[in-house]
């Protein structure tokens, strides 16, 4: 499929019906790894137990502990190295790109996925039910950017940020490339079908996500931070620049309304402070004059 321009193809609302092509035709499986050799292959296992496809390609982002050897030996039907790290963004993009098949299944690499939850994340798309299947954590342990209800509603306004979905290919070559880098993937995936119209449904699952904590990995309070600006600075540079026009137009007024609502008060907040200090040094001098009298 031709990549389209993204202003030009965003506000296009006529998603064709997926054809129920059999699950091993038409399902690419694309996972992004770094440094996970000691997990990979309990992140395969399910993927391969539930035989949704038979193209499963493992991105590695440039690890050091030999994760594309571990990927090989347990089943990967491809196995791509990059150079350097990317990021995940730019890894699954590279995974995607080697692929012409037609639906995409998003896992991670450090996650133990039942093989009925893969089936069941796959199937609705499969089946041309929706455009994008995301499976969502509610069991405990879950933060609220990956994880939703027992009805499907996500816990964050955000929305579900989970690594697990399922999606058109049409969807992905919909997205902005500014979405495919960094920490922004699972956020422009969620606007870009927000903005086309594209049919989305969230199923709460429990899975086993082993943890950077679990894994002696801690990640930094710097990195965690890193990570939120980065996603809230394209939040905001989506809705701004990105969006369509009447999206764009609203997201203009709010952010006028709130620069004008800074600005006066941060000039009105003074005069307010100077007011006050006079009244109550008249009041002082009022009083403490009158008891002199």
């Amino acid at each position: 499929m031709k990549r389209c321009d993204f202003q030009a193809c965003c506000y296009k609302t006529d998603y064709p019906q997926t054809k129920p092509y059999g699950y091993m035709q038409n399902i690419c499986v694309v996972i992004a790894a770094l440094n996970e050799s000691p997990r990979i292959a309990a992140a395969l296992h399910g993927v391969l137990q539930s035989q949704v496809s038979d193209e499963i390609i493992v991105v590695d982002d440039g690890s050091g502990d030999g994760t594309a050897a571990a990927a090989a030996a347990a089943g990967a039907s491809l196995v791509l190295t990059n150079a350097v790290n990317l990021g995940k963004a730019e890894s699954v993009d590279r995974g995607i790109a080697s692929s012409r098949r037609p639906i995409i299944l998003l896992c991670d690499a450090d996650v133990v996925i039942d093989p009925d939850i893969i089936r069941a994340v796959v199937e609705p798309v499969q089946k041309g039910q929706v455009h994008m299947m995301i499976g969502c954590h509610s069991g405990p342990g879950s933060d609220k950017f990956n994880s939703c209800s027992v009805d499907g509603a996500p816990a964050s306004s955000f929305g579900v940020f989970s690594g697990l979905r399922c999606l058109t290919r049409e969807l992905w070559e919909r997205m902005h490339p500014s979405f495919k880098r960094g920490y922004n993937m699972e956020l422009g995936l969620n606007l870009t079908a927000r903005w086309s119209k594209a049919r989305v449904k969230m199923a709460p699952f429990v899975y086993t996500h082993t943890t950077k904590s679990k894994k002696n990995h801690v990640r930094s309070a710097s990195q965690y931070a890193r990570m939120h600006l980065q996603i809230g600075r394209q939040y905001v540079y989506a809705y701004l620049l990105l969006a369509p026009p009447d999206v764009q137009a609203a997201s203009w007024v709010i952010l006028l309304l709130m620069i004008a609502a800074l600005l006066l008060l941060l000039v009105g907040a003074p005069v307010i402070s100077s007011r006050k200090i006079k009244k109550q040094a008249t009041v002082f001098t009022t009083f403490y004059g009158a008891g002199r009298v």
